[in-house]
């Protein structure tokens, strides 16, 4: 019966222990005096220097792909990004999923491109593109139909150099990859 209570007192003792360790992680967790740019830091992201123009340009280009009803900046421009991103690395991280976060992630810090994954440089003659829409993913073939381009014999390649352009200034991302794929497969020289 003694070694019964041990047991009992043991469990009790263990039991209250674990919750307390749970509380007390989950407490700090959301008590951290990180800011979302020294957290960035500590988990290897480089963050985009203030004076760092091209990048804050090149940032604003992937940024016009990736604006969600969350993340939506103005002005809309490199200024914008910047401005948003000094105001959301000084905020105190409270979740990785959090749009400050999230948000600095993808915008204020340094990104490759799909363009700065090529090995080769983008088609730039329309007439090498003309004949290939149709190797394209049907959801990426409906985007190129809906770039505006003069009628004539080489529309299509003209809408197929436009779309290859833009899309190259695309974020490297796993969400990105069929974007990748499609321009390594038709839009580049050979």
């Amino acid at each position: 019966m003694a070694s019964n209570i041990a047991i009992k007192l043991g469990v009790g003792i263990a039991s209250a222990g674990a919750i307390g360790g749970a509380g007390y992680g989950i407490y700090s967790y959301n008590n951290t005096t990180d800011t979302v740019q020294s957290y960035l830091e500590k988990n290897n992201f480089v963050v985009i220097k203030q004076s760092e123009q091209d990048l804050w340009n090149k940032s604003y280009e992937a940024y016009k792909f990736e604006k969600t009803s969350d993340l939506t900046i103005t002005p809309d421009n490199s200024e914008g990004i910047k401005a948003w991103c000094n105001t959301a690395l000084n905020k105190t991280i409270k979740s990785k999923t959090e749009i400050d976060y999230t948000g600095a992630t993808k915008l204020c810090v340094r990104f490759e491109t799909i363009k700065d994954k090529l090995s080769k440089e983008l088609e730039q003659t329309v007439t090498k593109l003309n004949g290939k829409l149709d190797l394209f993913t049907t959801s990426i073939q409906e985007e190129i139909k809906k770039i505006n381009a003069e009628e004539g014999q080489n529309k299509v390649g003209t809408q197929i150099q436009k779309w290859c352009a833009e899309n190259s200034k695309r974020r490297n991302s796993t969400e990105n990859k069929p974007y990748l794929d499609d321009i390594r497969k038709n839009c580049l020289t050979a």
